[in-house]
C-alpha cells in the first residue's frame, strides 16, 4: 500500500536520493506537514526503496499520537516511534537511520495560510542527538503533503476541554467523521540535501550551546531554501 500512495496517489518524484549516506546511520531532517505521520512514511519508503527494507529508517511521531490504542500497533509496523531524544538516539547508535521533524507540534498544527513557513527548530535536540552519537544530518524538502490534509482553523478551546491541544478543521473533517482522515491526492515531491557531516566536531561539541545554536539555525535556513525552490518551481498542488 505504502507503494501505491508514492506511485500512483500522490506521485511523489524524489530528488538528491544519492545524497543519502551508502553506509552507517543518518539523522533525516525535514518539513513538518500536517497532523497524521504521512510524510514520515513516505520519506522512510523512499530511502528503503532506494537502498535497501533494511537500511528504511525509523520515523519520529508525537506523543498523542503513538499513543493511541488503536494507532500505536500500526504505526510500529510501519516504523514509527515515540518522538523523544532517547528514541533516536538508541536507533542512530544500533545503525538504523532515523526521521526527524524539529517544528514538532508547531509544526504538525500550521493552519494553511501558512503552509511552508518552516516554525522554530525547538531547542536544538536534533542537532545535539546528531553531534553525541557523530552522524551526519540530512536536510529533506517535502512538498505537496501539506494540501494533503490542509488545516483550515483550529478549535482550541473545545480541544482543552477534552484534552488535546487542538481539533483540526480541514475541507474533509471533521465534516465526514472517520472517512476526513483520508488525505488527498496532491502531487509530491522530497528532496534530499546534502549532508551535514558531525563527526569531526566530536560528542563534546553537544555542550556547547552557541553551536548548538547556530547549526539549529542553518539546518533550518537550509531546509526552508529547498522547500522555496521546490515550492517555486512545482507546476501546480495535483501535478
Amino acid at each position: 500500500e505504502l507503494d501505491y500512495l508514492r506511485r500512483h496517489y500522490w506521485r511523489v518524484a524524489v530528488a538528491g536520493i544519492e545524497e543519502h549516506p551508502s553506509d552507517g546511520p543518518a539523522l533525516l531532517v525535514a518539513n513538518r506537514s500536517g497532523i497524521l505521520p504521512y510524510d514520515g512514511l513516505m520519506i522512510s519508503h523512499v530511502v528503503a526503496e532506494s537502498t535497501s527494507e533494511q537500511r528504511r529508517p525509523r520515523f519520529l511521531v508525537a506523543d498523542w499520537l503513538i499513543t493511541l490504542p488503536f494507532v500505536q500497533p500500526y504505526l510500529a509496523r510501519l516504523g514509527g516511534v515515540r518522538a523523544c531524544r532517547e528514541n533516536a538516539d538508541r536507533l542512530l547508535r544500533t545503525g538504523r537511520s532515523v526521521v526527524a521533524f524539529p517544528e514538532g507540534l508547531k509544526g504538525a498544527g500550521k493552519v494553511f495560510r501558512e503552509r511552508y513557513r518552516l516554525k522554530r527548530f525547538g531547542r536544538g535536540g536534533v542537532v545535539r542527538v546528531a553531534l553525541e552519537v557523530g552522524v551526519p544530518m540530512v536536510p529533506v524538502a517535502v512538498i505537496g503533503a501539506e494540501e494533503a490534509h490542509p488545516v483550515l482553523f483550529k478549535m482550541e478551546t473545545l480541544a482543552r476541554s477534552i484534552g488535546v491541544s487542538f481539533i483540526p478543521v480541514t475541507p474533509t473533517f471533521p465534516l465526514l467523521g472517520p472517512l476526513g482522515a483520508l488525505p488527498l491526492p496532491s502531487k509530491w515531491s522530497i528532496r534530499f540535501g546534502a549532508p551535514i557531516q558531525t563527526e569531526h566536531l566530536g560528542s563534546e561539541a553537544a555542550r556547547d550551546a552557541l553551536l548548538v545554536s547556530r547549526m539549529t539555525e542553518e539546518l533550518r535556513s537550509e531546509i526552508q531554501n529547498m522547500v522555496d525552490v521546490d515550492l517555486h518551481a512545482r507546476p501546480g498542488v495535483w501535478g
